[in-house]
């Protein structure tokens, strides 16, 4: 018998444009008989009843507006929870704990509609429960998930840091990721600095319990500064420490056994965030899509099966299928390492003793602090005009010659006639 199909929408975008992409792709599956129902979740704030109206008045698709959350904490964090809590009350509309569920939301759209159709149809064969872990050591904790769950990406060197904007999975999963436990994690996670990394939580709510070597790293996650000149010499720091090389293990056999990560080919899926796209958009060309799927291919080509360390040589390390952590635990052929050495890291990471592993692990977390405090002492967060603390950071050595340089900037407009603000955007620019 076909399994149901639902897909659930969450939340909303201010780009109509997008939106009614979104929509439209959904219910051409919904035509051809792929999906059974759309259902739309999101606030019942007036101030969103224009911006609805067309997605109201389209007879395909279900819309449930619930009141919005009174929330005090940080942008992206609050945001986090709007999500959970949208996912929560979209998930009460689907009874049957066997439907097939794909979580997603406006600002994702699956530019070609057979990638996602195929997902859909083949989820059975694509998502089928890993049976890995009784090939490699029966011992080891079970997937936490009755079917794997697609995602369009995980990440190597970042644990925990995965795509948590769109799933595919059967309902009974899917309800995990929209746990509200997730939600006490969140005032740790957060940080100016850190932002990014507060789209783990989901996942530390999902598999703190089964691997406890995961909390010093859910309590040093302030360790994973998110700027890109940060990442660039944190990763060198990762890479010469063996304890780290235990997380990145034990994080590719979270995502091979519990995740089918699929981006597809460049465009087969994207997203559209509204930070990017503040501009006036009415056609596909005029919007900006964010990373990483702008650049599906080369981040395939980048880490590549058949080594362990290459995921060290980028400042971020994203995945776009599971190819790279499959051939980690199933090749005998690795370049840079044998195929026992992994399996040991993976059950010394599983069992987490301390006997074996605590010196390296104490190596790792006193390193990785001295590195961060060294970089918070040198690049003090900088507020913007609004008073809120901007996420990227300089170092006092380039906050000095921004002002030279626009001191400079000034005098030489004041000399030659240039306008002053001009050159001094171009000074900050240099200055980053």
């Amino acid at each position: 018998m076909k399994r149901k199909v639902v897909a659930l929408v969450t939340g909303y975008n201010k780009i109509e444009f997008v939106n009614a992409i979104c929509f439209e792709q959904l219910c051409a599956l919904r035509r051809k008989g792929v999906i059974d129902r759309i259902i739309y979740v999101t606030w019942d704030s007036p101030r969103l009843d224009e911006l609805l109206a067309p997605i109201i008045a389209n007879p395909d698709i279900e819309v449930i507006r619930i009141p919005e959350p009174k929330l005090t904490g940080a942008p992206l964090e609050n945001s986090i929870v709007f999500q959970i809590r949208n996912l929560q009350a979209a998930l009460t509309h689907v009874t049957d704990d066997n439907t097939l569920v794909l979580k997603t939301r406006p600002d994702i759209l699956f530019l070609n509609e057979s990638f996602l159709e195929n997902k859909i149809v083949n989820f059975d064969e694509l998502c089928a429960r890993s049976t890995l872990p009784k090939r490699i050591d029966p011992s080891l904790p079970a997937p936490v998930f009755k079917r794997k769950v697609w995602m369009p990406w995980g990440n190597a060197t970042e644990p925990l840091f995965y795509n948590d904007a769109t799933f595919l999975g059967l309902k009974c999963d899917i309800q995990k990721l929209a746990d509200s436990g997730a939600e006490r994690f969140l005032t740790i996670l957060w940080d100016e600095r850190t932002d990014r990394i507060s789209h783990t939580a989901r996942f530390f709510n999902l598999f703190l319990s089964d691997y406890p070597i995961l909390q010093r790293y859910f309590d040093n996650t302030h360790c994973f500064i998110s700027t890109l000149d940060y990442r660039e010499r944190f990763v060198t720091l990762c890479r010469r420490h063996p304890f780290f090389w235990h997380l990145v293990v034990l994080n590719a056999w979270l995502m091979e056994t519990n995740f089918h990560i699929d981006a597809g080919g460049n465009g087969d899926v994207v997203f559209c965030a509204n930070r990017t796209n503040q501009k006036q958009v009415t056609s596909i060309d005029d919007v900006a899509f964010a990373p990483p799927l702008t650049c599906v291919e080369a981040w395939r080509n980048n880490i590549r099966p058949g080594a362990f360390l290459n995921c060290f040589q980028y400042a971020v390390s994203y995945l776009m299928d599971n190819d790279w952590a499959h051939a980690l635990f199933t090749s005998r052929n690795l370049s840079d390492a044998k195929h026992g050495d992994i399996v040991t890291m993976l059950r010394n990471a599983v069992a987490y003793d301390h006997s074996r592993i605590g010196v390296l692990e104490d190596e790792f977390y006193a390193d990785a602090n001295t590195f961060y405090q060294q970089y918070v002492e040198d690049n003090p967060p900088i507020l913007s005009d609004e008073g809120v603390l901007e996420h990227r950071c300089r170092s006092k050595k380039a906050q000095r010659e921004a002002e030279e340089q626009k001191k400079l900037a000034q005098a030489t407009a004041e000399t030659q006639g240039f306008e002053a603000d001009t050159i001094q955007n171009e000074s900050t620019v240099q200055a980053r």
